[in-house]
């Protein structure tokens, strides 16, 4: 396994916060965003972090973003992981942001981060939710981090790897004796699997190990999800099925093909397009009721705590008047937001 599929499989296997705080949090910084705060759990209202950088003025310039382990794959769950927090992003455009100067900010830069690797093709049709809006919705990718890892916090990627990966890894080039190569007149990047030789022994070597030990699995595709993997499909099973001297597949890859137009034809009919606006309706009226729920969870312990003053007394002795009053305001503010 390479540098790049290591780290990245690293950081893919991490929690959610986790990733947040262990990677993207001390990325932020190292990248020039003087206060970076955590923001995820339970009331996190579409926001797992928010970076703040200030000006020469003393202004500060807001950005909030959203870490998901979303994986970019073109089936119906991983489009509604993403359209969920898409519309949870672009509801952070018109919510302004408290933050420790005492001011509510408008965010100026809006994140989505994943720790996978996003295919642009499969993404490509989900381009205009995040284009949509004053403020564009930047994605930051696997790909990305691990780029964004090496250019500002090399030393996060040397602490992934560990002491015993870099001892067993090695540069090529560092085994190349170029001296020699040029006094003989060769060329240094030389492909030896160009050149025959008798002595390369078969019994007894790696290969004829790894060989022996290896067993044979049969283990089942999948659907396949567009046209194009259907014509790589066919040109892999095609080829392979040569290369050993029979079919590879259970069934025919004619079979195989009609049965992806018979079920390409069921989800673009009417019915499950119907079907598709209904869920997706439900479920953006299910965001926005969570959004009103913490809103007002939020203003309630806002004005419980200008109106209620505990501290340091026993709860029995807080002025009961009081109280109701607060709770009766905030009574009277989720019935103006639900109606």
């Amino acid at each position: 396994m390479n540098r790049t599929k290591r780290v990245l499989t690293y950081l893919q296997s991490l929690k959610e916060d986790d990733f947040t705080k262990s990677i993207f949090v001390p990325l932020m910084q190292s990248m020039g965003y003087s206060d970076v705060q955590f923001h995820g759990g339970s009331y996190e209202t579409g926001k797992d972090f928010i970076a703040a950088t200030q000006t020469p003025f003393g202004d500060y310039s807001i950005s909030v973003g959203q870490v998901k382990k979303y994986e970019g794959k073109k089936t119906t769950k991983s489009r509604q992981q993403f359209d969920e927090s898409i519309y949870q992003l672009r509801a952070c455009r018109s919510k302004l942001v408290a933050y420790k100067d005492g001011n509510k900010h408008i965010p100026k830069e809006i994140f989505f981060v994943t720790p996978f690797v996003i295919n642009t093709r499969i993404f490509s049709e989900q381009i205009e939710l995040i284009s949509e809006g004053p403020i564009p919705i930047r994605v930051i990718d696997g790909a990305l981090i691990y780029e964004l890892l090496l250019k500002f916090l090399p030393k996060k990627i040397d602490d992934i790897l560990g002491l015993s990966y870099k001892i067993h890894t090695f540069d090529e080039k560092e085994l190349t004796n170029f001296e020699l190569y040029d006094a003989l007149n060769i060329e240094h990047e030389v492909d030896y699997n160009l050149f025959y030789s008798d002595l390369s022994f078969f019994v007894g070597s790696v290969d004829s190990n790894i060989l022996i030990a290896s067993r044979i699995t049969v283990e089942n595709s999948g659907i396949i999800s567009s046209e194009d993997n259907l014509e790589n499909a066919n040109e892999i099973i095609s080829e392979f099925s040569k290369l050993v001297g029979f079919n590879v597949t259970k069934v025919t890859f004619d079979k195989i093909k009609d049965s992806y137009f018979r079920k390409k034809k069921i989800f673009l009919s009417k019915k499950n397009e119907n079907i598709i606006n209904e869920i997706k309706s439900n479920k953006e009226i299910i965001e926005k009721t969570k959004i009103t729920l913490k809103s007002l969870i939020e203003n309630r312990t806002s004005i419980i705590d200008e109106h209620v003053d505990s501290t340091n007394l026993p709860d029995k002795l807080v002025n009961k008047t009081t109280k109701n009053e607060a709770f009766k305001a905030t009574r009277e503010i989720e019935s103006d937001a639900l109606n």
